[in-house]
């Protein structure tokens, strides 16, 4: 896949996203599948959520309190 044309290889990922889609709406997936990614996704946006704002006020060299305030900020947007 790795020497493959750009133009093939995003074929290939749209092909595979509407084969998954139709997968879905016909029912052929599991529900624990679903649910796997799910959660996957969660934990995904969560890590997000605690590292991105540890990592910009380090870089704008903020303190802790104006970290925290600003992942608290994250939190509720994320809500």
């Amino acid at each position: 896949m790795l020497g493959c044309p750009k133009k093939i290889r995003a074929l290939f990922l749209v092909d595979h996203r509407k084969s998954f889609i139709i997968q879905l709406m016909n029912n052929k997936i599991e529900s624990s599948d679903v649910m796997f990614s799910i959660i996957q996704w969660f934990i995904f946006l969560l890590a997000n959520a605690v590292a991105i704002p540890i990592v910009i006020g380090s870089i704008f060299q903020m303190d802790t309190m104006a970290i925290m305030l600003l992942m608290q900020r994250t939190f509720l947007s994320l809500a």
